[in-house]
């Protein structure tokens, strides 16, 4: 009777998944570089560095903004986009919306609104927002919100 426990415990044991852990060998690396360099953001997938980036930026799948600078700022565990006055004005919000949008250090809080979700794929350097539709003064895909609209010349 106890073999048989063992040899299924033994059985159980063997059929369970590994997991191993990623390790960087870091002496690869030049000496005085090794202190300089932080790895441990290429151990998650998907986390971004923090520092400026050059993306386009799309708010519901509709490019509002192409070779924007933004800078992507450590907050907690997470790295988030600090997005300036400027570029949120071009995001056709309703103007109550807007207006609820506290600033921090130049960059809009949103955190009073989880609603809107943004999402960097990192690949096409692009920053996806997506908002509630009820939240934006233009619904059509075909057509410009009058904040993106420039002067052109007449005639």
């Amino acid at each position: 009777m106890n073999i048989y426990r063992l040899s299924f415990v033994s059985c159980l044991v063997m059929a369970m998944p590994c997991a191993l852990a990623v390790e960087f060998n870091l002496n690869v690396l030049d000496k005085p570089m090794r202190d300089r360099i932080d790895i441990s953001l290429l151990k998650e997938k998907g986390v971004i560095a923090p520092g400026e980036y050059f993306v386009s930026v799309a708010v519901n799948n509709n490019q509002i903004s192409n070779g924007q600078k933004i800078n992507w700022q450590k907050k907690g565990d997470k790295t988030i986009p600090c997005i300036n006055d400027s570029l949120v004005d071009k995001f056709g919000l309703k103007p109550d919306i807007r207006q609820s949008l506290p600033q921090i250090d130049r960059c809009i809080d949103f955190s009073s609104r989880p609603e809107m979700l943004f999402n960097f794929d990192q690949a096409n350097q692009q920053l996806n927002i997506s908002i509630p539709q009820a939240w934006l003064a233009w619904h059509s895909e075909n057509w410009a919100p009058p904040s993106t609209w420039k002067e052109g010349v007449a005639g």
